[in-house]
């Protein structure tokens, strides 16, 4: 089988494929077809498959990290479907699934003996989004997707877009304020040059974020997301293939913010905590957004604002943790994202010291939403601790929509957050007006209405910045 897939990357490459994504297979052994295997248990996976999915997809990952080597100019990533489901599988009431061994659809035991509609008595589940298995041998769309599901999307675009939130985040909010369109997400991108609707990257901009994604590459690694390191490689590619010109990455604006999903999972996940303490493990997260830094400034980066992690422990989905106090802010996952936002400030300090020519500002989400927590009634908010969307306490136990009957608010702009881990399309309004025209409280040294407007960067001083938080225009 491997030699197979070392002959078709052998060809694709020699066709012009440069970026290439290896998918593995998931636990096979735990399908519901696996009742009609000899050997097989309705009650436990069939372990001789899975050992064999395991033997081949560790291949699969050699083949994956040797492609730069073997494949000069070519950028691989594998995509540890096993590792997804199996997490999955293990947790399956906090991703929305109350059946994670059988079949919404088909017959038999697990609904695994015939697919889905052969039988003329098959049996039909009432809510797939609950089933982990469509049929005897596929997924349910649940497993598949994320947040391209109603009602995500519904205030703005009026229809899911894989925004976690009711609409617009930041970075559209920004890309208003410059007077641009809203950028595309890289992979979308991708597609549409692909099938020849577009002829070259967008001169608005890309974005390169993933919902779930961390600094940190083992974060949510099981969940298909896309870490910095990987976003980075196809920042690094795009320019290596000449689709983005030094010239004009030198003239735009970088927004960066990473850090929530690492902090949260750090708390949700005991075996986390017991590899590092959390000095060490924000260090590990600093030094990877230093790497990051680096290398976006040898491609060309000159303007680099970094948002900060907000109060991570007074999202709805605290109620999850342990420890954690319905009715208070969880303190220790504060203090962590304090310690890793005090990191950060001084990162961005040392922009014009490490970066010569570059400038970088410091956005403090976390002040910023302090305010508004303090403050809802003065920025239209009536609840600034529960989600919109949701179940359970504070709307936090599970994500919007996935529960069966999931409760959703008459008016999201009156909350503080869109569901347990998300703000609002209201909240980030309010955030991206302090990031573009905002004081020193909420960004510095600098505001990005500066920032933007600094074409050409000239050497200076941040500690004798004019008190207005605007640098003279050349």
């Amino acid at each position: 089988m491997l030699k197979e897939v070392i002959h078709f990357l052998n060809q694709i490459y020699e066709l012009g494929a440069r970026r290439i994504a290896i998918f593995s297979v998931g636990p096979l052994g735990c399908i519901p077809a696996r009742v009609i295997l000899r050997g097989a248990t309705v009650e436990n996976c069939f372990t001789m498959m899975n050992a064999m999915v395991k033997h081949y997809n560790a291949g699969l990952e050699l083949l994956v990290y040797n492609i730069p080597e073997t494949y000069p100019g070519a950028i691989g990533a594998f995509g540890s479907v096993y590792n997804t489901v199996e997490q999955l599988i293990a947790n399956g009431d906090l991703h929305g699934f109350t059946n994670v061994s059988g079949a919404c659809c088909g017959n038999g035991p697990l609904n695994g003996m015939a697919q889905c509609g052969l039988e003329k008595d098959y049996k039909l589940c009432s809510n797939p989004n609950e089933h982990i298995f469509w049929d005897f041998f596929h997924p349910s769309e649940h497993t598949y997707d994320l947040a391209n599901f109603r009602p995500y999307g519904s205030s703005f675009f009026y229809r899911p877009t894989g925004r976690f939130t009711n609409g617009r985040t930041v970075a559209d909010f920004v890309a208003q304020y410059l007077g641009v369109e809203f950028q595309m997400p890289y992979q979308e991108v991708n597609r549409e040059i692909e099938r020849g609707k577009l002829k070259k990257f967008p001169a608005n901009g890309i974005n390169f974020a993933s919902g779930g994604g961390g600094v940190l590459p083992d974060t949510n690694k099981v969940s298909r997301v896309t870490p910095i390191q990987v976003q980075l490689q196809q920042f690094q590619a795009l320019v290596r293939n000449n689709y983005l010109r030094r010239r004009q990455i030198k003239k735009s604006l970088f927004l960066i913010e990473a850090g929530a999903n690492d902090i949260f999972t750090y708390y949700l996940f005991p075996n986390k905590r017991r590899l590092r303490r959390p000095r060490a493990y924000v260090n590990a997260m600093l030094e990877e957004y230093t790497n990051l830094l680096d290398q976006i400034y040898k491609l060309g980066a000159r303007r680099i604002a970094i948002f900060s992690v907000g109060p991570l422990g007074c999202i709805p989905a605290k109620v999850i943790l342990r420890g954690s106090n319905i009715k208070k802010c969880f303190t220790r996952m504060n203090n962590m994202v304090k310690r890793y936002n005090a990191g950060l400030e001084l990162l961005v300090y040392s922009i014009p010291v490490r970066y010569l020519g570059a400038i970088g500002t410091f956005g403090s989400v976390y002040d910023t939403v302090e305010q508004f927590r303090a403050n809802g009634d003065l920025y239209g908010f009536t609840n600034v601790s529960a989600a919109c969307c949701g179940k359970g306490p504070l709307n936090g136990m599970r994500q919007c929509r996935i529960a069966k009957n999931y409760d959703l608010c008459s008016n999201p702009h009156e909350y503080l957050f869109w569901d347990f881990f998300h703000p609002t399309e209201h909240t980030y309004d309010l955030v991206s007006r302090a990031m573009w025209a905002g004081n020193i409280v909420n960004i510095r040294p600098i505001n990005l209405k500066t920032l933007a407007r600094n074409l050409t960067l000239l050497p200076f001083d941040l500690k004798t910045l004019p008190p207005n938080n605007t640098l003279p225009i050349p």
